[in-house]
């Protein structure tokens, strides 16, 4: 198993925005072979613990494993990928930090 995650920092006020963004990219890739689940938190909607920072996205992407991670990046557009970064553009206050764990 392999995860991804990006975390966002959201400017405040444009939480609903980026959310709604973040949540159709994650069902874009929810339906990429060797997807298995892919999810969007919001710190602002956390009931159980309030975060202190609720500006802040995070997104988890679980794969097969590093080869179906590789398929799905080979499958993404750069253009895609373009097009991504500019939906958010003026919603985030940064780039997000992503990583990638097996």
């Amino acid at each position: 198993m392999l995860v991804e995650f990006a975390l966002y920092k959201v400017i405040p006020g444009k939480e609903a925005q980026a959310l709604a963004i973040l949540e159709d990219q994650a069902a874009l890739k929810r339906r990429q072979d060797g997807c298995r689940d892919a999810r969007v938190l919001s710190a602002s909607r956390s009931v159980a613990s309030p975060s202190t920072d609720p500006e802040l996205i995070l997104t988890l992407a679980e794969f097969d494993g590093a080869s179906s991670y590789a398929a799905y990046r080979e499958l993404v557009a750069e253009e895609e990928k373009k097009a991504g970064k500019a939906a958010l553009a003026g919603l985030t206050a940064a780039p997000p930090m992503v990583g990638v764990f097996e």
